[in-house]
């Protein structure tokens, strides 16, 4: 009797072992396939470790678009535009989510981009940065204004690219701190009322730093040296933090076809549209071809680098579009070319026709015929192509056969569609 009541107490055992087992690996397989779909990153003590953000000096300046501050943490910025997949984290969050327009930023709230997508800061109107794909950048705090008439910004940078550009329409001027991963190195970029600067920081995969100035002037500081970045230059800090000489931009490339404005009309199958710029006179770089649906390049349609000086899009919707180029040498970026407009116009009305043809019986071999054609259409008449005016009309000259002659007029219009008009006509002679 003990030795049948000490067996079942021991498949008791093995089947609760068992069980708890398999709760446990369920468990951890859970966990990790939770873990691979929804990663948390690096802890934000990560980040401010990588970039020794303690050491910083706090921001003085600027004020964002009003909000409230839930978190009772002054308001920096707020995230304006995104693209795809970006992530953001305040300072006092655990993990990654997942970010949405009109976010407020906060004292070190980090922005993260990746693959193909991008995110616009804004600090006030006119006043924004664009974060690349593949970037990660974290913001500091304000405190006020910072002397007379000046504004500040600042926000670090621990990889990828952003661009900005500084508008100040008030009395007040402004000046943007930002601070690239490299130890110690840092641009300012100050611009005074009414004025505009563009620049950018890149931090590249040697952990070098690329501080550009496009429009206005700067100053970058690294260790104990600083010097001043003039327009359309740009100046490259290694991991060490020694800076290397000032370079010029590549020169921005002069678009050449489409024409600005072109119209691209098609029936159902959207007509292949080629783009191309002038080639680089340098030594060869690469193209940044950025192809967007609105003239702030958020709606971003297809974005490429390229060898060549051209590329062909074959399958674009309708509606506007907006292009530009820039050159790339290495991690070095030059100024963006000015922006091409096209317009992809689905037509399916047919284009319209009149004819005048002769009424009652030709006495002659010959005949003319005059109409008025859809301006920009092709007329045919017959198989031979007619001139048109530049509102369309037409006159032409038909060699009739005696007896009965079908005259057939044909009008396509640049999408494809096609009117006809036909008449028979009596050559008596």
């Amino acid at each position: 009797m003990s030795a049948r009541w000490l067996k079942s107490i021991l498949v008791r055992s093995a089947e609760l072992v068992l069980a708890v087992g398999f709760v446990l690996f369920f468990f951890l397989a859970f966990w990790f396939i939770l873990g691979m779909s929804f990663p948390t990153g690096p802890t934000l003590a990560d980040l401010i470790a990588e970039a020794n953000l303690t050491r910083l000096p706090m921001w003085t300046g600027i004020s964002p678009a009003e909000g409230p501050e839930e978190s009772g943490e002054p308001l920096i910025a707020s995230l304006s535009y995104v693209r795809r997949t970006v992530k953001d984290k305040p300072s006092s969050a655990i993990a990654w989510r997942e970010a949405r327009p009109g976010t407020a930023l906060e004292d070190r709230h980090a922005v993260q981009t990746f693959d193909h997508s991008g995110a616009t800061i804004t600090f006030s109107e006119g006043s924004e940065l664009n974060l690349a794909e593949n970037s990660l950048v974290v913001l500091k705090s304000l405190e006020g204004f910072a002397g007379a008439g000046v504004r500040r910004a600042s926000l670090i940078v621990l990889d990828g690219q952003l661009r900005g550009q500084i508008v100040v329409p008030g009395e007040k001027g402004m000046a943007v701190e930002i601070v690239a991963v490299t130890d110690a190195a840092r641009m300012e970029v100050r611009t005074a009322p009414g004025q505009r600067a563009e620049f950018s920081v890149a931090v590249s995969e040697n952990g070098s730093s690329i501080f550009s100035v496009y429009s206005g002037t700067a100053e970058v500081t690294s260790g104990s040296s600083s010097r001043i970045l003039p327009e359309n230059r740009s100046v490259t800090v290694s991991s060490a933090g020694e800076p290397n000489a000032l370079e010029v931009l590549p020169a921005a490339p002069a678009l050449r076809a489409p024409p600005d404005g072109a119209v691209f009309s098609f029936r159902s199958v959207p007509p292949r549209v080629r783009f191309a710029w002038a080639a680089e006179q340098q030594p060869a770089g690469v193209y940044r071809f950025v192809l967007a649906r609105d003239p702030g390049f958020r709606r971003i349609v297809h974005e490429a680098r390229l060898s060549e000086p051209q590329f062909t899009h074959g399958n674009l919707a309708a509606g506007d579009y907006y292009w530009r180029v820039s050159v790339l040498r290495g991690a070095v970026e030059g100024a963006m070319s000015r922006t091409g407009h096209l317009k992809m116009a689905e037509d399916r009305e047919p284009p319209q026709l009149t004819v005048r043809f002769p009424a009652g019986v030709v006495r002659s071999d010959r005949v003319v015929l005059a109409g008025q054609a859809e301006p920009g259409s092709t007329v045919y008449v017959g198989d031979a192509k007619v001139p048109t005016g530049a509102s369309g009309e037409f006159r032409c000259d038909v060699k009739l056969e005696r007896g009965l002659n079908v005259v057939v007029v044909e009008a396509v219009d640049a999408a494809g569609n096609v009117t006809y008009r036909s008449q028979l006509v009596n050559a008596q002679f």
